[in-house]
């Protein structure tokens, strides 16, 4: 896959394919967010919220397991958290959009999933332009945003995060372009979010 296309398409399993030596945090952060698509009111989300905040290290094993073994919903999040993390990835591309209902079969060999290749985007930026992030640019400020957004999955504060950064000196056009376009997807695993909080 080139650049181009990466910034192009919308076969999420083409671009997933790219990024099959990604960090293991990174695709799992994608794989959950694809689970929160296809059932944002479920009772599985708190489930998966645990799943996420343990990835992070914010839950321990201990709280993790015993959420996991008291759940219903166990069966129900398997592939999610296949033992590969980029096979649970791959089992994730598509579940959003098969299980709404708005599946329709594509001409054969194309995937068209515009809204997980904006996922993917967020989540993982260009890969063929990785950004350097000055330790400078996490001040106090920045870094409570990030962490506000993070844990409250609302991102109407990323052009507030942008001037927080732009005021430490980051003057990277791709850092800023992303907090301020407001048409853009964000996430948890947001990959500028993950740079402030120092995520990887």
């Amino acid at each position: 896959m080139t650049e181009a296309e990466w910034l192009a398409t919308t076969d999420s399993r083409a671009m997933l394919d790219h990024l099959a030596t990604a960090g293991p945090r990174k695709l799992r952060q994608f794989a959950c967010e694809c689970w929160y698509r296809a059932r944002p009111h479920s009772e599985g989300t708190a489930l998966v919220a645990v799943y996420q905040r343990y990835l992070d290290g914010e839950a321990t094993p201990t709280e993790w397991f015993e959420m996991y073994s008291n759940s219903d919903w166990k069966g129900a999040i398997q592939d999610l958290i296949a033992p590969e993390p980029f096979e649970a990835a791959r089992r994730m591309t598509g579940f959003s959009r098969s299980l709404s209902g708005y599946f329709v079969k594509p001409p054969q060999g194309v995937v068209d999933r515009p809204e997980e290749t904006a996922l993917l985007r967020d989540v993982f930026g260009n890969p063929f332009r990785p950004v350097a992030f000055s330790p400078e640019w996490r001040t106090d400020t920045a870094v409570s945003l990030a962490r506000q957004m993070y844990e409250s999955r609302d991102f109407g504060a990323m052009p507030i995060l942008a001037d927080a950064l732009q005021d430490a000196g980051c003057d990277n056009a791709d850092i800023l372009s992303h907090c301020h376009d407001t048409s853009l997807t964000h996430a948890r695993g947001c990959w500028v979010l993950d740079l402030v909080l120092n995520r990887v």
